[in-house]
């Protein structure tokens, strides 16, 4: 994360998660982004506090329940920017 005042990485960077980001969504209003992450997890990032303040799902390499069962392919606020939306890539086995 940069700082495009003095165009240096901010104080709290780097900023770690439990997995590799795929995709963000930000929405301005409330200056938060959703990063859904390769263990098929969605984390909503305060942008203004550099903090996690929520996280949806688990990790695909154990055991526990996952809100989503695959990859996620796009998410979305609503226009109140109190709901989030996700969809996934439906993996097909043969």
């Amino acid at each position: 994360m940069w700082s495009f005042t003095n165009h240096t990485p901010n104080k709290k960077s780097p900023f770690q998660f439990p997995s590799g980001a795929t995709k963000l969504c930000h929405i301005r209003d409330n200056d938060l982004a959703a990063i859904a992450l390769e263990d098929f997890s969605v984390v909503i990032f305060d942008c203004s506090t550099l903090s996690v303040v929520r996280r949806f799902g688990g990790s695909k390499n154990n055991s526990k329940v996952t809100a989503h069962t695959g990859p996620v392919s796009d998410l979305g606020f609503g226009p109140d920017g109190r709901r989030l939306f996700s969809s996934v890539r439906s993996v097909h086995r043969n």
